[in-house]
């Protein structure tokens, strides 16, 4: 199912992906690929697909089931727009927000956002205390900046140096 515009728009919907931060480097190269690595056999999964999460308030839920050996510190939040993703949610008979989607398409780069994991004060915050953070005021970070981005972040660097 592709999701339009407007259910995209009126429900704030983005999807959302934890990863490993030394998977990053590759992320920003190709994208989030759709993979049935050992996470994912772990818990059942049999097929090549993006798994993720509609809902930030799950965050703490994939990371118990995905990641809870690891460190919150090892761990990176991903967010991508779903704007043209053909997406498969379990739940057949609705579009439940806090049900399993996923995706059999490669998520671009150029769509990818990082959690830059300060508050609007320029505090950082860990990731285990996302959910005690004014959403409103997350900050997302391209992966992949775009070289007008690059030539921006250069300048303002400099000019504070």
């Amino acid at each position: 199912m592709i999701l339009s515009s407007e259910q995209i728009t009126n429900f704030h919907l983005h999807g959302y992906h934890i990863t490993e931060a030394n998977n990053l480097k590759l992320i920003k190269e190709e994208g989030i690929l759709p993979k049935c690595g050992s996470r994912s056999k772990a818990i059942g999964d049999t097929q090549e697909a993006v798994y993720f999460f509609s809902a930030l308030l799950l965050i703490d839920t994939w990371r118990e089931v995905l990641y809870s050996e690891e460190d919150y510190a090892n761990l990176e939040l991903l967010r991508f727009d779903l704007e043209n993703i053909d997406i498969t949610i379990t739940d057949k008979n609705s579009w439940d927000l806090f049900g399993d989607w996923y995706t059999k398409q490669v998520i671009l780069p150029e769509k990818i956002q990082l959690l830059k994991r300060i508050d609007k004060e320029g505090r950082p915050f860990s990731l285990d205390t996302l959910l005690q953070q004014d959403r409103n005021h997350l900050i997302w970070e391209p992966i992949c900046p775009s070289e007008k981005t690059r030539v921006l972040s250069k300048t303002i660097f400099h000019k504070n140096k």
